[in-house]
């Protein structure tokens, strides 16, 4: 199967094991398209999301890691790569390793991507970040998009997924599934739940879930090649829309982490109470 990957930046490992691991497992990897760190519409779109204080936070750190080494959210990925005999850091290089095409745009929406797109006749896009998708993008690859979700689904869709579902006493667990125009709406192929060892902190936590949901699109790629692949649909009412969680929640959920507290329900028992009519 002709694949496509995407990356939110140059350094984005999950996206350097996801091109190493795919061309190992015999397809054909044709393009990645790195979506450039400090493109406008880029950091208006993080400036809403986050603020432009974690925005500038955001970007410091990201030009850190190369001077001072792993992040705690990094270090699962980095022992990842390392355990797999990888040697790429970057998506460029994983490109060069791999035979594929690299490709830097200034959105995944942009003409040049598109056409990038459609010139290498992809049959499905594997999502490891880059921003919003728009409909031309979503409907150019035969199959259409992947993305691991970081968190159950359809309950929890949006930002920080994991971490939400956590502070409401959920298992946190990454949903593969396919990306339509909604947010997190698409059509769901397997979820995989994410370990929570004793004193973790959160960003160890989103460390390791990216670990899983790197494990989680390669098991996902291989079912939709193999004709395999079982979808089920979200119900629109079934969830809620999340957003960053603020700071002080954040240490709330710290403290609860270092205190030991563990997910009480499974994601499939979770459900939020539906508004009265």
């Amino acid at each position: 199967m002709r694949l496509a990957v995407t990356a939110a930046y140059g350094s984005s490992l999950h996206a350097v094991a996801l091109l190493h691991e795919l061309a190992a497992g015999g397809h054909d990897v044709a393009l990645a398209l790195q979506v450039g760190l400090f493109s406008p519409a880029r950091l208006r779109a993080y400036a809403r999301q986050l603020g432009w204080g974690k925005l500038s936070a955001k970007v410091r750190a990201r030009l850190a890691l190369g001077r001072f080494g792993p992040s705690d959210e990094i270090a699962p990925m980095r022992e990842y790569l390392r355990a797999r005999g990888i040697r790429s850091r970057t998506v460029a290089r994983a490109c060069r390793a791999v035979g594929a095409q690299y490709l830097r745009v200034s959105s995944l929406n942009a003409p040049r991507a598109l056409r990038a797109l459609r010139e290498a006749a992809v049959d499905l896009v594997v999502y490891a970040g880059g921003g919003i998708l728009r409909r031309d993008f979503i409907r150019t690859p035969r199959f259409g998009v992947l993305n691991a979700h970081g968190g159950p689904l359809p309950a929890f869709r949006g930002m920080n997924a994991g971490e939400w579902s956590l502070f409401y006493g959920v298992q946190p667990t990454v949903t593969v599934h396919f990306v339509d125009e909604g947010v997190d709406t698409g059509p769901m192929l397997l979820e995989r739940p994410v370990d929570v060892p004793p004193g973790c902190t959160v960003p160890q936590l989103r460390g390791i879930a990216t670990v899983v949901s790197v494990r989680a699109l390669l098991e996902a790629v291989e079912q939709v090649a193999g004709a395999r692949a079982q979808t089920t649909p979200q119900p629109p009412a079934a969830g809620r829309q999340h957003f960053v969680m603020a700071e002080p929640l954040v240490e709330v959920l710290e403290r609860w982490l270092a205190e030991g507290r563990t997910p009480v329900m499974a994601a499939r028992d979770f459900a939020f109470p539906q508004a009265a009519a």
